[in-house]
């Protein structure tokens, strides 16, 4: 892997990582949940230039 390339990569990654996690923010609080309890991120190179990033993540309720 070439320095250019390998750069490139991790700054989309990082790029969707941020998306996701503003995204879960404002999802989690939509159904009335009071936190994230885990995030998982899963990314694959899908031909050669396409990355396909899959996130997760568990919301919570607590009992009060």
């Amino acid at each position: 892997m070439t320095r250019g390339k390998g750069t490139a990569y991790a700054n989309e990654i990082e790029k969707v990582r941020k998306e996701s996690i503003e995204d879960w923010k404002g999802e989690d609080r939509k159904f009335g949940a009071d936190g994230i309890l885990s995030i998982d991120f899963e990314t694959s190179e899908v031909l050669e230039r396409f990355i396909l990033v899959t996130a997760y993540c568990t919301a919570i309720k607590l009992k009060k």
